[in-house]
């Protein structure tokens, strides 16, 4: 049987150049601006950290 887990990191796995820490700000930023303007913001955030 396959067993599943979490485990918290501070480096996606998935997204290396990401840290993680940075995204709870998105979430409290869409609270205030909406999602699809934090949505913007993030995929500019993503794509300038991913171009570093």
């Amino acid at each position: 049987m396959l067993s599943l887990h979490n485990s918290e990191t501070q480096i996606s796995p998935t997204f290396a150049p990401l840290q993680i820490k940075e995204m709870p700000r998105f979430i409290e930023e869409s609270k205030k601006i909406g999602q699809i303007a934090a949505t913007r913001v993030f995929r500019t955030w993503v794509r300038l950290a991913l171009n570093e």
